[in-house]
């Protein structure tokens, strides 16, 4: 028999819940009314470490901007992050189509490949690009100072855009 106590707990678990679902629903449904890609990428990065959040403002971006490169190389991250690494390539395969030569995509390509060469080649290609890029810097000089590959990875600096500054990563 249950207790007057445990009434009230359940009772404030299925307001909770019932709230709950009902503020998913109003997000859900202003996501897919929001039109402006700048308030849905502003939004993005605002919510970025609640990935229930941000992926869907940024599948929306896509939905209303196919080749928006800000968001595909942010699903990209947030992909890999997730551990769904072949969305994340998917990702960054796309926004190549798109920008080849665009410094948060070569940096991104650069991370996610598993080839030594190859991440070493996109750095450098990214400081041929963009002469000021002081992650790839950074991640040139880590790469050939460092021969441990689980150290290398853990140490590289991600580009800007990638993850707010301000915020720590996932």
């Amino acid at each position: 028999m249950e207790t007057q106590g445990e009434n009230r707990a359940s009772g404030r678990l299925d307001a909770a819940v019932s709230a709950f679902a009902a503020a998913h629903d109003e997000l859900y449904a202003g996501i897919e009314n929001e039109t402006k890609v700048e308030n849905l990428v502003r939004l993005a990065w605002d919510k970025y470490s609640q990935v229930d959040i941000s992926m869907p403002l940024l599948q929306r971006v896509l939905e209303l901007e196919p080749d928006n490169i800000e968001a595909l190389t942010m699903l990209g991250r947030l992909a890999w992050l997730l551990a769904d690494h072949v969305a994340a390539y998917g990702y960054v395969e796309r926004a190549k189509r798109v920008a080849p030569d665009d410094r948060s995509v070569l940096m991104q390509e650069a991370f996610l490949s598993q080839d030594w060469d190859q991440r070493l080649s996109l750095y450098r290609r990214v400081l041929e690009l963009y002469p000021d890029a002081e992650d790839a810097r950074k991640n040139v000089q880590i790469m050939l100072e460092t021969t441990d590959e689980g150290k290398r990875r853990s140490m590289l600096a991600w580009p800007p855009g990638q993850h707010p500054p301000d915020r720590p990563c996932l």
